[in-house]
């Protein structure tokens, strides 16, 4: 539940935290990647951690941005606090919270 919930605030502000402290959120990111490559998770927090490896990657835009797809600081801004991203799972794990 707790990486659930850290994947949810990081799809959120992940950028934020990224522009001022990069050394910080690049040990996290390392960190996700370690659990990810230990398999010791179920694989909905797998895909969650793995959402957010690659949204940094992408520097903090979804892959499939040409499909339609909206920047990340898009996607939770909808109204009624709607998650209107169309991620793997991400927007849709944080609308359980």
């Amino acid at each position: 539940m707790a990486l659930e919930r850290l994947c949810c605030l990081l799809s959120i502000i992940g950028n934020i935290l990224d522009c001022d402290e990069q050394h910080l959120m690049g040990g996290y990111v390392h960190q996700m990647e370690e659990i990810l490559n230990r398999r010791k998770v179920s694989s909905q927090v797998s895909f969650l951690l793995q959402d957010i490896v690659d949204l940094r990657k992408n520097n903090w835009f979804p892959i499939k941005a040409e499909q339609g797809y909206r920047p990340i600081c898009q996607q939770h801004g909808g109204q009624n606090g709607e998650h209107a991203g169309k991620d793997r799972g991400t927007a849709a794990a944080c609308a359980q919270f």
